[in-house]
């Protein structure tokens, strides 16, 4: 029975101190400084800085910013988007929204990324883009990608890289367009946003006219965002005040989400390949205010969560993606897999009597809680056609490494684990 022990969870706001909570507080009662176009530009200004890329929009979200970077450049109905299928189903939604079709690429073996060696197969004449996603971190060799379109003569193909997983500084963009998201659960949050970045002032110019022809951040969206923060940082602590399953926590969290005032990080339509009407929209001023107060952590925040995979490495190398750390790597996440479903839910249950909620990217192909069969045949989607896609998917957990993850509790996890394991 564990009555006052921490909970640790690995998508609930993991990066949220009490810093955080303070700006969102005097953001939220501060309604007159919600549109204020500062914070846009002081943050646009400081994460070019960061990330070492000229020229940076700001979008509400990644999602957005894909789709947005689709339609900048000129995708449409007819065309190919070439994306990883172990992955999130926003990502194929928004190629589907662009009126492209995606073409899914089946994962490594070694690791969580896309097969890229084998691109080759899957381009058409309708081939216009090709998404890199940097999976859990681990960065996919651009060079290569580009190597492969020049020798099918096809460097007229454009390359979006997807930092979702990855923010750091001098970030490394090589394609053509990069973006990124700053959801709740992500390598630093606003709750909602996203960014997309280019060395190419004509791509630049392009994305800022039509991101600026977008309707405003919505203000009901806007109080909920602010609002998120605020609720986790208050009933994290409570989720161990209780017996098991049963804790004040658990019950407020029940009672927020049933008015509506949760949120959710994948929204209904979405799971069913449907697009929201609220989105692409501008991103909320007051939201990039919270990403000013975050992106001033995130060295800070990359360098904890090293130490904690390096833990974890010690401890669970055979589960994980590579032979050894990489210290340049952002371990957004800790990914293992497990060797069939018996593992799974032991480790599952283990982790849960230690008060840590791991995460589950990706539980199946197009990752969304209510993904199915309906959706697949609406992007496109055959899980066939991906075997190592749908060997990982169900068999693969995340490890939390957020800052709220001290080492002695990482150092528990993992002995834990290895013990439920051999």
């Amino acid at each position: 029975m564990a009555i006052f022990r921490k909970s640790i969870f690995t998508a609930a706001s993991p990066n949220t101190q009490f810093d955080d909570v303070l700006i969102t507080l005097i953001t939220l009662f501060s309604p007159w400084s919600w549109q204020n176009e500062y914070y846009n530009n002081k943050f646009k200004l400081q994460f070019s800085e960061y990330i070492k890329v000229p020229y940076v929009n700001l979008i509400d979200s990644g999602r957005s910013a894909l789709q947005i970077a689709l339609k900048t450049l000129n995708i449409k109905q007819g065309d190919e988007v070439i994306v990883p299928s172990f992955t999130c189903v926003v990502v194929a939604n928004a190629v589907s929204y662009s009126g492209a079709m995606p073409i899914y690429l089946d994962t490594n073996q070694a690791d969580f990324n896309a097969n890229y060696e084998r691109l080759a197969e899957k381009l058409t004449e309708k081939t216009k883009a090709v998404v890199v996603q940097h999976t859990f971190g681990k960065k996919v060799d651009v060079d290569m990608v580009k190597g492969i379109l020049n020798s099918a003569n096809r460097a007229d193909i454009l390359i979006i890289e997807d930092f979702a997983h990855s923010i750091k500084e001098d970030i490394g963009l090589k394609g053509d367009i990069g973006f990124t998201t700053f959801g709740i659960e992500k390598v630093m949050s606003t709750v909602r946003g996203g960014a997309i970045f280019t060395h190419k002032q004509e791509i630049y110019d392009a994305l800022t006219h039509t991101i600026y022809e977008l309707p405003k951040f919505p203000t009901w969206q806007l109080i909920k965002s602010l609002l998120n923060p605020i609720f986790w940082y208050v009933a994290i602590p409570l989720h161990s005040v209780g017996i098991g399953r049963f804790t004040i926590g658990a019950f407020i969290r029940s009672i927020w989400r049933k008015m509506g005032f949760l949120g959710i990080m994948v929204e209904d339509e979405e799971n069913r390949a449907q697009k929201p009407d609220w989105f692409p929209a501008q991103m909320a001023p007051a939201l990039s205010r919270l990403g000013i107060v975050q992106l001033r952590k995130l060295k800070k925040y990359n360098t904890h969560r090293l130490i904690i995979s390096k833990i974890y490495h010690l401890y669970l190398k055979e589960l994980s993606d590579s032979e050894a750390i990489d210290e340049n790597r952002v371990y957004l996440r800790y990914p293992i897999l497990l060797k069939d479903k018996e593992q799974f839910i032991k480790v599952w249950n283990l982790s849960r009597k230690l008060r840590v909620t791991l995460g589950n990217w990706f539980e199946k192909p197009l990752y969304g809680s209510t993904v199915d069969d309906q959706t697949y045949q609406v992007l496109c989607y055959v899980p066939s056609l991906t075997p190592e896609t749908l060997n990982k998917a169900g068999l693969t957990l995340n490890l939390p490494t957020s800052v709220n993850m001290s080492k002695e509790r990482a150092r528990e996890l993992a002995e834990e684990i290895k013990s439920v394991i051999v």
